[in-house]
């Protein structure tokens, strides 16, 4: 039964979010998810109107897995791609995620996430065989190839508003046949809403890209 928080109950005195204590198992934190996520979102609210309509969608897909990466690698999580789908793999095989946009973040009613068609990779992720060994392998050349076999795999799912970021990290357990769309999760972690009225630019350097220092303390 996928268990649901309320986007208010993150806060417990005296110890961690409601969100840091569900996301401590995959060493994963609040504030490494907004450093991740935040230039996309500075990007997409700047857009003009003579933008194309995806354009604010794939601005924040595309930076916050760039960020995302520069942020997690160093621990020693790996960019691989499984039937095409860039995916981000915890250094023990815990978990995967890539990030997707859907909606209904922002409902307290319980309801799940509604995404857009899912394809191939997100299909198979659902079932229960292991991972093909020739199906996972390196965004970058000159590395081994892991083998990961039923790793349970998550969307980092993003809701654009004016006003910021609605966030979830949350695991597909069906699709419809049909559509595509998924159906049901077998969790769902509610991330504190990122306004966009602070500061979007964790990454922001006067240097070349491949000189940044990204700001987070080791976990």
């Amino acid at each position: 039964m996928t268990q649901v928080y309320q986007y208010d109950d993150w806060s417990e005195p005296g110890g961690l979010s409601r969100a840091d204590q569900e996301l401590a198992q995959f060493n994963l934190t609040t504030e490494i998810l907004h450093l991740g996520v935040a230039r996309g979102l500075r990007n997409a609210r700047n857009r003009t109107a003579a933008a194309l309509p995806s354009a604010k969608g794939s601005d924040i897909y595309q930076d916050s897995m760039e960020d995302l990466t520069a942020l997690l690698k160093p621990k020693g999580w790996r960019l691989l791609q499984f039937h095409m789908q860039p995916r981000l793999v915890h250094p023990n095989g815990v978990m995967s995620f890539t990030v997707s946009a859907a909606k209904g973040l922002s409902s307290r009613s319980g309801d799940g996430p509604i995404t857009n068609a899912k394809g191939r990779s997100t299909r198979m992720s659902l079932s229960s065989k292991p991972y093909a060994q020739d199906a996972l392998f390196e965004a970058e050349e000159n590395e081994s190839d892991p083998v990961f076999d039923e790793i349970p795999f998550f969307f980092l799912l993003h809701e654009y508003t004016p006003a910021g970021l609605y966030l979830e990290l949350s695991s597909p357990a069906a699709m419809d046949d049909k559509t595509g769309v998924v159906t049901e999760w077998s969790q769902r972690i509610p991330i504190p809403f990122l306004s966009a009225t602070g500061d979007l630019s964790p990454f922001a350097t006067d240097g070349p890209d491949d000189d940044f220092d990204v700001p987070v303390e080791p976990l």
